[in-house]
């Protein structure tokens, strides 16, 4: 299998993942750690939300991306506020024409 092999850009992120799961973490950690396990399927950045009865909140992001996930918290508008609201995933293909 040569190195550029999609089998290998999956391995290490879920190897990654594993070795976190077996371990001592903390949910923060497992969150992290989705967030780059998500770079295996082509995405150039994730985050994660947390919601509870009244807001949406962030917890953690990419580097480059926590900036956009606080800002959607502060604001409780764009995409992740989007996909609470509607129960399903919101694809973003250019963060930067993103008007929400």
């Amino acid at each position: 299998m040569d190195e550029s092999s999609p089998a290998l850009d999956i391995a290490a992120p879920l190897a990654r993942l594993a070795r976190t799961a077996s371990g001592e973490f903390t949910s923060e950690d497992m969150l992290r750690e989705l967030c780059y396990a998500g770079h295996a399927l082509g995405i150039a950045g994730a985050g994660v939300m947390q919601v509870d009865a009244e807001r949406v909140g962030f917890v953690h992001a990419d580097a480059g991306f926590a900036e956009v996930e606080r800002l959607q918290e502060q604001l409780q508008r764009g995409p992740c506020i989007d996909s609470v609201s509607k129960r399903a995933p919101v694809v973003v293909d250019d963060i930067g024409a993103e008007d929400r």
